[in-house]
């Protein structure tokens, strides 16, 4: 592998983390909301957020975000 490939990986790698800790985090949200507030969003609803999210991380280029997503594409 060349170096450019190696670079890209890392930075897919960066990405994916980041995008697991989004999904994460908002889960963790919902949870205690049910648990805390007794408020319940649709499934729909908390992966429109995690979206939401990863979006604005996208266009600060946060942890690596726009190298695993380009503006084009919609978050999964």
């Amino acid at each position: 592998m060349d170096a450019i490939a190696v670079n890209r990986l890392k930075a897919e790698v960066k990405g994916a983390t980041a995008l697991f800790l989004l999904a994460l985090w908002n889960i963790w949200k919902e949870r205690n909301n049910r648990i805390f507030k007794a408020s319940r969003h649709p499934t729909a609803a908390v992966v429109d957020l995690i979206q939401d999210d990863a979006r604005l991380w996208r266009e600060a280029d946060n942890l690596g975000l726009g190298a695993l997503l380009s503006a084009n594409d919609d978050v999964p």
